[in-house]
């Protein structure tokens, strides 16, 4: 297939290379890309056979049957994946809400504390969070005693009012979570 460029096309390359360069250059690249045409109808690519070409079709049609082929295996299979999951939650979640023992458990109504802190016998030692702010009351506690005791000035006083003012804070604390 030769197709030789027309003037308007030699024309057009031109002043779209003039755009990017200056008038000698873009000329310079119109009649390079022309001259490269004339070499590529000088000499043409071989042409392949009729059985080349089917044989070519035949492999792009086989290629695309398994592409397809595993494309449906994949989608069977992860739908397969999701409704498995599915199962096993709902197994699970029916295991461990049995509602026999549901039904026979009181309700405890515990304002956003864990059910695990409940089951123990010293709600403190049961939660580290609980046992550093009570740690944290105790030493408040232990030193507002002794500066009670000990100091009778005014700073005394600021002292026991700073120190009553983080045990109120710290107070507040435990009750927020």
């Amino acid at each position: 297939m030769q197709r030789t460029m027309s003037n308007t096309d030699k024309e057009n390359l031109t002043r779209l290379f003039e755009a990017f360069s200056d008038a000698d250059s873009a000329r310079q690249a119109a009649r390079d890309i022309e001259n490269g045409d004339k070499l590529f109808n000088a000499f043409p690519a071989p042409q392949l056979s009729d059985e080349a070409i089917e044989k070519v079709k035949a492999r792009v049609s086989l290629a695309l049957k398994r592409r397809r082929i595993v494309s449906i295996q994949w989608k069977v299979l992860s739908a397969a994946g999701v409704a498995a999951v599915i199962v096993i939650g709902i197994l699970l979640s029916s295991k461990f809400t049995n509602p026999a023992v549901e039904a026979r458990r009181p309700a405890i109504y515990t304002a956003g504390i864990p059910g695990r802190i409940w089951e123990g016998s010293d709600i403190i030692a049961d939660d580290a969070d609980f046992a550093v702010l009570a740690a944290e009351i105790e030493t408040i506690k232990n030193t507002l005693a002794g500066v009670q005791v000990s100091d009778n000035d005014e700073n005394g006083d600021s002292a026991v009012g700073d120190l009553e003012m983080e045990l109120i804070e710290i107070s507040g604390d435990i009750w927020k979570g």
